[in-house]
């Protein structure tokens, strides 16, 4: 287990968007990611397995990880943050000098336990989740206690580890959601590049919506707008397996699922191959609901299409796009977006907004995020 060592280590790596991160910080710095093996024996076994992830490019360490290691009993009866900081230190020369990166609540004992310099990335608002708020509050505060750099992706979130987590302010660094580098065009795209093979056979123009495509979409509103726009093709790029509780906007998604002709849905695609569906749609819907953790966060979809270049319609479902106005068109209803649709096609699908969007997209990569975090870091040090 002793082998390589590492001056910055992850936990943990499961969500896409924290891969994004990590793959650009690994270019920066020598990174090890953790990945949890969840599991009720997990005090009976022993080192997982390491791989080399390629795209992002990253080291991945697998670990054992006591399911509800955080919760009582087990945080009384087991001491799983010493045992997760003991598997660090096999990789660590200098911990006092390693940066420990904590990417959710529930390691606040591990970052209790480590003697080098700790960042909470609140890449959501975890306390939205569905957990107890009060028990992910109490995570959150402790993180806040200990972090020297907390990194939250949006004001909201800001806002909440101020006001409900106690974090002083001068701990926060804002890190918004991003794309990658590669993404981004030699030049500002004026035209909709070519169609990928499993949609290459729909007529334009071509309406997308890429995410996942579950409760925060709203499903009432897309159902209007694609029986009003028969002219248009629809694709949805993304996973559907998650449930919609609400009986009225679940329905709505069965019936856009079950929809003929036009209308496609193409399923889960890998992250490195959303650039290519971004690029091939006449414009792009954001059809956000207006509820938490979506709200408050930060709209990983939205810089995936500004890097794109193409027009984009979005709803006022999430307070971060409110302020990105004329990158994004904002829309009240399904009306104004039938409308608004209508009236890019008169215009050929070039709303004006191209280079503004290119320009933008050089500042919003994951390279830009990760060395913003270590410059925020590094002036905490310092200070």
């Amino acid at each position: 287990m002793h082998g390589t060592t590492f001056n910055w280590h992850l936990l943990d790596a499961r969500a896409i968007w924290v891969k994004e991160l990590a793959g650009a910080l690994a270019e920066q710095v020598s990174l090890l990611s953790w990945l949890p093996d969840i599991r009720w024996d997990a005090l009976l076994r022993g080192h997982g397995e390491r791989s080399q992830l390629e795209n992002p490019r990253l080291i991945v360490q697998e670990f054992p990880l006591q399911r509800g290691f955080a919760r009582w009993p087990f945080r009384y009866l087991v001491n799983e943050g010493k045992r997760i900081a003991s598997r660090l230190r096999h990789f660590t020369s200098n911990e006092s000098r390693t940066v420990l990166l904590c990417a959710s609540p529930h390691y606040a004992s591990v970052a209790e336990q480590w003697q080098g310099p700790v960042i909470y990335y609140m890449s959501d608002l975890y306390y939205a989740w569905g957990e107890d708020p009060a028990y992910v509050n109490y995570h959150d505060r402790r993180m806040c206690q200990r972090a020297t750099l907390v990194c939250p992706v949006s004001e909201r979130g800001k806002a909440y580890l101020v006001k409900k987590a106690g974090c002083p302010v001068g701990k926060i660094a804002i890190l918004p959601m991003a794309t990658r580098e590669s993404n981004i065009l030699p030049q500002p795209q004026l035209t909709p590049a070519k169609l990928p093979d499993d949609i290459v056979d729909l007529p334009r123009p071509i309406i997308g919506i890429i995410g996942n495509l579950a409760r925060n979409t709203d499903w009432l509103l897309l159902q209007q707008v694609v029986a009003s726009c028969p002219a248009y093709s629809w694709v949805f790029v993304g996973p559907t397996d998650m449930p919609v509780p609400d009986h009225d906007h679940e329905q709505a998604r069965m019936k856009l699922q079950q929809s003929m002709g036009r209308v496609r849905f193409v399923g889960s695609k890998p992250y490195h191959e959303l650039a290519d569906y971004a690029r091939s749609f006449d414009a792009a819907v954001l059809p956000y609901r207006k509820i938490e953790p979506t709200y408050s966060g930060s709209s990983t979809r939205f810089y995936e299409h500004q890097a794109a270049c193409r027009p984009m319609l979005a709803t006022h479902g999430f307070a971060e796009l409110l302020t990105k106005e004329p990158l994004v068109h904002l829309v009240e209803n399904a009306e104004v977006m039938i409308d608004q649709l209508h009236q890019l096609a008169l215009q050929g699908f070039v709303d004006g907004q191209e280079n503004n969007r290119w320009q933008a997209s050089h500042a919003d990569t994951w390279t830009a995020r990760a060395s913003s975090m270590r410059q925020a870091l590094a002036d905490r040090l310092n200070s």
